[in-house]
Order: C-alpha cells, then sequence, then structure tokens
C-alpha cells in the first residue's frame, strides 16, 4: 500500500514550520493530507468486507493529531507573587486565573471578543507567601494569556502576557494595563519557565502614582490627585468589569457591595458601579428579596434623595428611584 509514513507528514509539516508558513496552513495541511491518504486507501481497498477496509479512518485521526501537536504553541509554567504594592509583604489567598486565547487577543475590557480557549481557564489561590503556580499548556494558535487577581479589599488587576512571535497585535488594553497606577505587574521569562510579580494597592491614594500625559514632553509625567479621583469608584468599577467578563460572580459582587455600604456613605463615583446591582423597579423575585439588594437600594435612594442633581440620580428621579422608594416603603420585611 502506498501511503506517506507517518514520519514523512511530521517531516512535511516540520518544512513548512521552517518556512513559517505552518501557523496559518495547518488546518489546511492536515485536511488536504487526510484527504489524499483517505483516497488512496480507498482507491487501493475497494472491497467490502476487506479486514482493512476501516484502517483509513484509524491512520487519519493519529496523523491529523500529530499534524496538531506538531504546530502547537507551549506555555510553560508560571511561577508568581501577589505583593503589596506599598510594603512588598506577601498577600494570602489571593485569587489569580488564566486564560489563553488565539489568534486576535481579546479586549480586557470585553470578554466578547478575541478567541479564548475554554480548557485552557485555571483557577488557584495564593498561598501564604503569596505564591502561586500555573501549569503548563498548549494551545495550537496560542497569541497570548490573560489574567485577573482579585482579593477583597485591593484592587482587582487585570493584565495579559505575550512573547515575541505569538500574535501580529498586541494585548487589547495594553497601554491602560501600563498607565494602571494600582496594578503593578512584571514578567521574567526564564528557559524553563515565566516568573510573574503583580504588586496591588488598596483602595486608596496612599503611595498611589498618579499619571498624567503632557503634550509638550510628549509623555506621561506624575499629577497630584485632584476631586475627581475616588479610589472606591475605580474598585466597584473594576468589579462591575470582572463580573462582565465573569472572573467574578454577581453574588461577589454583592457581597463587596454591600460591605461597604454599612460602613461608608456612597459617592457619586461608585454610585453608577453599585448601582447597576439595584433592580430598576418593584420586584420579588429571590434576588430582590435578598436582604442585602434591599439595603443597597435604600442606600442608593437615601443618596438620591439628599443630593437629586446628582449626575446618576438626575435621570432616574422622576420614575425609577420614586419606584424603589414606594416599594421599600411598602414592603420592608426583608431589611
Amino acid at each position: 500500500m502506498n501511503v506517506p509514513s507517518f514520519a514523512a507528514i511530521i517531516a512535511h509539516a516540520f518544512r513548512l514550520g521552517q518556512q513559517g508558513t505552518l501557523r496559518d496552513t495547518v488546518p489546511e495541511v492536515a485536511y488536504a493530507t487526510a484527504a489524499r491518504l483517505r483516497r488512496r486507501m480507498l482507491s487501493t481497498f475497494r472491497a467490502r468486507h476487506h479486514p482493512c477496509r476501516f484502517m483509513g479512518s484509524s491512520l487519519l485521526l493519529p496523523a491529523m493529531a500529530l499534524l496538531t501537536v506538531g504546530c502547537a504553541r507551549s506555555l510553560p509554567v508560571v511561577q508568581g507573587k501577589v505583593l503589596d504594592a506599598r510594603t512588598g509583604q506577601p498577600i494570602a489567598g489571593a485569587l489569580v486565573e488564566r486564560r489563553l486565547f488565539e489568534k486576535g487577543p481579546p479586549d480586557l475590557v470585553d470578554s466578547r471578543t478575541g478567541t479564548y480557549v475554554p480548557e485552557s481557564f485555571t483557577k488557584v489561590t495564593t498561598d501564604d507567601q503569596g505564591r502561586f503556580v500555573l501549569p503548563a499548556a498548549r494551545v495550537r494558535a496560542l497569541s497570548g494569556m490573560a489574567w485577573f487577581v482579585y482579593k477583597p479589599g485591593w484592587m482587582p488587576g487585570f493584565g495579559c502576557y505575550q512573547e515575541e512571535g505569538w500574535s501580529s497585535g498586541s494585548c487589547g488594553g495594553s497601554e491602560a494595563i501600563v498607565l494602571d497606577p494600582y496594578v503593578k505587574s512584571n514578567f521574567v521569562r526564564q528557559p524553563d519557565r515565566i516568573e510573574m510579580e503583580v504588586r496591588v494597592f488598596p483602595p486608596t491614594l496612599e503611595g498611589v502614582t498618579l499619571l498624567t500625559f503632557d503634550p509638550r514632553l510628549g509623555k506621561f509625567v506624575p499629577r497630584s490627585p485632584d476631586s475627581g479621583d475616588d479610589p472606591w469608584a475605580n474598585y466597584f468599577q473594576r468589579l462591575n468589569a470582572a463580573v462582565q467578563q465573569r472572573y467574578l460572580t454577581v453574588d461577589e459582587f454583592v457581597k463587596e457591595a454591600a460591605a461597604y455600604a454599612e460602613k461608608h456613605p456612597l459617592t457619586e463615583g461608585s454610585l453608577f458601579a453599585i448601582g447597576s446591582l439595584v433592580p430598576s423597579g418593584p420586584c420579588d423575585t429571590p434576588y430582590c428579596r435578598d436582604p442585602r439588594i434591599r439595603k443597597l437600594t435604600r442606600a442608593v435612594v437615601d443618596y438620591c434623595d439628599r443630593t437629586p442633581d446628582s449626575e446618576y440620580c438626575r435621570p432616574r428621579l422622576a420614575q425609577m428611584i420614586q419606584r424603589l422608594r414606594e416599594w421599600l416603603e411598602k414592603d420592608s420585611r426583608h431589611e
């Protein structure tokens, strides 16, 4: 039977890889090779009851699998630390999540873009020394690694890691990550691993370096805090984004918002993110009967009663806030 050996198939794939064309043509190469093999084998073994009549299908799968594995890119083990950006002390119990993506990089703010590889999603937590390990992985057309770091009371951090040659584009939102004043990341590529360090701030301006773009110098320079800088508003905006990307659950967001509302008055900046948890009107679902949601709704209504001309309250005051106020007053059993 005149069929190319597996060694010949892999040698052909290797030559394409040396020419720099394997990455873009592997599906076509695999399909064409498989089709050619199938045609040759079926033409040779036409007898309906020949004992080898199914050999074609049994040989095609290993061949295609070998081609796919041969072109996959490897991500080595990632060994990392999560540290307090102010003191350098380790942060224990922090969540670290990794998502690998293929081809075009996904937008770090909108996970609906890009091509994530679901089986690559990995969640770990840091130990007492703030250390974590993400296992090695292989992805056929690996383009980058999106990561998320979070612990209640610390600024949630989003980021992306790529190596030269992985993709023609850069990580989505990479400039925003570099300029993030609350989360700093650093990667060191070793021969057998990637060393990752993430330093995070709590929701405070203490020790944080804020930047602004100076058109005269053509670069970002430090600036002083002003009245528009609200770390807690930034904190809840990040939590909201993490829920939208499914890094966190709605219940985790509710827990954080409820704990904050018990100790702090709502601010205009935090209201837009926390307000997304409040129903738009009276309801009797299990979500609305949750005492935490009732308390958050009460806090939003009270804020709008005090500051009706605020940017958040003004467009909602006539209908939404009034309906919520009546709902709370009518049924206070769950507060």
